[in-house]
């Protein structure tokens, strides 16, 4: 019987994750209200990580080298840390201590996008996304239930859409996008030119993708249908 330690249980991710985990009754489940030294000696197989990044870039490297699963921001760029999609490289989760979950825009469009690129030489990929308060954690919801910004979005989400919250670079990409374009080459091991627009959009959960791919060779669309029905998702 496996024990699997949830710090962060509290938020949205954790919620979901502890329902997720109420179906494997040969499971126990460790969800400490409250992370502290004590933590990093109790017996566990495997830690999930749903906290902000400095949560997880100040405790994972105190969890003695025992399995980590990260869903925060914090070690997605690390070259030494595996950036998994199960369906895509989970081969390379099998001993690495500790793996990257990616970005959620990331996560979903690398499915399609990993069978698409196996067919077919690709030239560039040109994506919108609408992306749910959900996204911005429990105070998003909050703040879309409430018509009160409450200090997350710039100006009321309700009724309203707006350019990504995140901060911008001088290249004019803010910081959810620029994790959407590395994370992506990372995860397909790509070169193509990725270019992303994201939406804040006033939804509780679900978001929404637009994917313009530009191909080198015309692709037979049962080809890609067939692909598509074929690989887990």
């Amino acid at each position: 019987m496996e024990t699997i330690l949830v710090v962060g249980a509290t938020g949205l991710v954790g919620i979901e994750l502890l329902r997720y985990l109420k179906a494997f009754p040969d499971i126990i489940v460790a969800a400490p209200s409250r992370l502290d030294p004590f933590h990093r000696d109790i017996p566990y197989d495997v830690a999930f990580f749903c906290t902000p990044a400095a949560v997880s870039l100040e405790w994972i490297p105190q969890m003695k080298a025992r399995r980590c699963i990260d869903l925060s921001s914090a070690f997605r760029t690390d070259p030494s840390v595996p950036l998994i999609v199960p369906e895509i490289n989970g081969n390379l989760a099998e001993t690495a201590p500790l793996i990257a979950c990616p970005n959620c825009i990331a996560a979903i469009v690398s499915l399609p996008l990993f069978v698409l690129t196996r067919l077919v030489p690709v030239r560039r990929i040109l994506m919108t996304t609408f992306q749910a308060t959900s996204g911005s954690g429990k105070y998003g919801v909050e703040a879309l239930r409430s018509r009160d910004t409450a200090g997350i979005y710039p100006e009321p989400i309700r009724e309203n859409c707006f350019f990504h919250e995140s901060p911008k670079d001088g290249s004019g990409y803010c910081e959810e996008e620029n994790k959407i374009i590395f994370e992506l080459g990372k995860i397909l091991r790509c070169n193509f030119p990725i270019e992303v627009r994201s939406i804040r959009a006033p939804l509780e959960r679900c978001h929404c993708i637009s994917l313009d791919v530009e191909c080198a060779l015309p692709i037979d669309p049962q080809l890609l249908e067939k692909g598509l029905a074929e690989h887990p998702s």
